[in-house]
């Protein structure tokens, strides 16, 4: 009996087993993809993975000097994502014709480290870098239309023909004033700067 040592697809060691010799002439013929020497001892999140430019087609695969034990990262049951969007990836899944199945160094597409927001970029030297620019358009994006609609549900207080006090309409044009003006202070778009409407307003609205 001999212990011959099976791989995997990729050359992942997956298990030991015993082998006996031929009957006829009691050679050991491995079986498919199996080798002879035995893998080294690899510590949490590595795997061995055999290195041979022999294929497993050929009866040479696996008997000594036809390759050699590496040892490689395995990050099969890891979360990996895209760095182009930040979406979580599925190994083995093909991206432009390329794929990454789980053993060895990941490529540049791929990272271990999920997008911590929506306007984060990825950059190769540094990671998931803040994107201060779109962040701020977007934010100013959102207050402009909490602007206009304050301004649009304000419209009919101004007509010449609805009845409000003159102290009220004097309140409310300054707080159309106030909403016009907002884009163009320092404080913009900061939710905290935002004009304050009339305490009244929201009595009129509900």
């Amino acid at each position: 009996m001999k212990t011959v040592y099976q791989t995997d697809a990729l050359g992942v060691f997956i298990f030991a087993q015993d082998l006996a010799g031929d009957p006829l002439d009691d050679e050991y013929r491995l079986p498919f993809r199996a080798v002879f020497e035995a893998p080294p001892a690899t510590g949490p999140g590595f795997v061995a993975k055999w290195e041979s430019e022999v294929p497993p087609s050929d009866p040479a695969f696996g008997a000594e000097g036809s390759g050699s034990w590496a040892e490689a990262v395995d990050l099969r049951a890891v979360p990996l994502y895209l760095t182009a969007s930040g979406a979580e990836y599925v190994v083995g899944t093909q991206i432009d014709g390329a794929a990454y199945l789980g053993i060895g160094a990941l490529p540049d597409w791929l990272t271990d480290v999920a997008r911590p927001g929506e306007y984060h970029i990825w950059e190769a030297r540094s990671g998931w870098v803040l994107n201060t620019a779109a962040r701020d358009a977007a934010l100013a994006r959102s207050a402009r239309a909490w602007r206009d609609f304050e301004i649009a549900r304000t419209d009919f207080l101004v007509l010449p023909d609805y009845p409000i006090a003159e102290a009220r309409r004097a309140e409310i044009l300054e707080y159309r004033a106030d909403l016009r003006d907002w884009p163009a202070r320092p404080s913009f778009p900061d939710a905290g700067s935002k004009p304050k409407p009339p305490a009244w307003l929201s009595e009129i609205q509900q």
